[in-house]
């Protein structure tokens, strides 16, 4: 059955930047387009959310929500991947960026290096 659903994903204190950032990533990864609505469906239009995606496995799109701290998608995930493949990616990406910009506050250049489905950072001192 068609509907929104709403998924929490469990990070606690999510920075804004790192999320839009990790989404960016995330984008360039999977091919997903950046967007300002996702839809149900049935065509119903939905735009209460800080930053949307959207690309061939999920055509309806998904929005992204900032709210106290915690991340929930919003979006129809009928006929799709599911909400769990989705929030898993967002949580990896995110992961990985929070560690980024952490090393690079402690002075490290960090580097991103994806095997299949792992990501290692290798961090050198500056």
């Amino acid at each position: 059955m068609s509907h929104y659903s709403l998924v929490k994903i469990k990070i606690k204190n999510v920075n804004e930047n790192v999320l839009k950032q990790a989404i960016q990533e995330l984008c360039k990864h999977f091919q997903f387009q950046v967007v300002n609505q996702v839809e149900d469906f049935y065509g119903h239009p939905r735009t209460d959310f800080l930053i949307g995606i959207k690309n061939r496995d999920y055509p309806r799109g998904v929005g992204i929500k900032l709210e106290n701290g915690q991340i929930t998608l919003v979006g129809d995930f009928y006929n799709t991947y599911g909400e769990k493949a989705i929030a898993d990616k967002i949580s990896q990406y995110y992961t990985v960026q929070a560690l980024k910009v952490g090393l690079k506050k402690i002075g490290y250049n960090p580097r991103v290096v994806k095997n299949g489905e792992k990501v290692l950072i290798h961090a050198f001192a500056v």
